[in-house]
């Protein structure tokens, strides 16, 4: 397997890390902790670079996701059409946006710090 090809399926792997590990935070629990677990296993048996900024990013996707439907809140949304109509009750989408912010931030700074060290 080619160096570059490797890197690439490692930023995969690790942004897919990243996402599994937000997802068993907020949501799915025990399935995707065993998900994340096993594609960091698997990435260190396969030698794979760590990327701590993929790991962030991926993790801060379901974040933005979460803020991007509750857009509309915190509150009640309400809809109805021709054959239905129902309310939901929206989140608060700043403290998503907030964290998923942060960590897009983070990432890139450590990006920009590794290449900084990598030029030198």
């Amino acid at each position: 397997m080619s160096a570059e090809l490797k890197s690439g399926i490692g930023l995969a792997v690790w942004g897919l890390a990243g996402v599994l590990v937000t997802l068993g935070v907020v949501s799915l629990g025990t399935v995707a902790w065993l998900s994340a677990g096993a594609l960091l296993l698997a990435s260190v048996v396969a030698r794979v670079p760590v990327r701590i900024p993929a790991v962030l990013v991926g993790a801060a996707l379901p974040l933005l996701l979460i803020a991007f439907g509750n857009a509309f809140g915190p509150g009640w949304s309400c809809h109805s059409g021709p054959n239905d109509s129902g309310c939901d009750q929206l989140l608060d989408p700043r403290p998503f946006l907030l964290a998923a912010l942060a960590l897009l931030a983070v990432s890139v700074g450590l990006w920009a710090v590794s290449r900084g060290h990598r030029n030198r």
